[in-house]
């Protein structure tokens, strides 16, 4: 088993639109950059150890940027775009079979953080 276990918890993200829900397992592999130009969108890399952090996707709210997946009602009852971008991995031989499972898996979890929007 190289993933590290699911015990079903989450971290919470928060952000002006509402909390983003990401598996509490990747904590330790996870590094989050926010901007708020364009919209607000938050960036999620996966950083592992003798690697530089590999980019996995980035949720925008209010941007035209990515494809959209849905919509969110903010406070005032706006609706707000929510819109994803997702960014290819290919490892080079210097990549472990493990840590190219992890880095899947840490990507495949947007899945799970868009079933969880409000």
């Amino acid at each position: 088993p190289v993933l590290p276990d699911d015990d079903g918890t989450d971290m919470a993200i928060d952000t002006p639109y509402g909390e983003l829900y990401y598996p509490s397992r990747w904590k330790e592999y996870l590094t989050l950059k926010v901007e708020e130009n364009d919209g607000y969108s938050v960036s999620f890399s996966s950083k592992i150890s003798g690697h530089a952090d590999q980019r996995l996707f980035v949720v925008y709210f209010g941007s035209q940027k990515g494809i959209e997946v849905g919509a969110i009602m903010d406070g005032s009852g706006r609706s707000i775009r929510v819109s994803v971008d997702i960014f290819p991995f290919e490892p080079d031989s210097s990549w472990s079979e493990a840590d190219i499972t992890i880095v899947y898996a840490m990507q495949e979890d947007m899945n799970y953080l868009l079933s969880k929007l409000g």
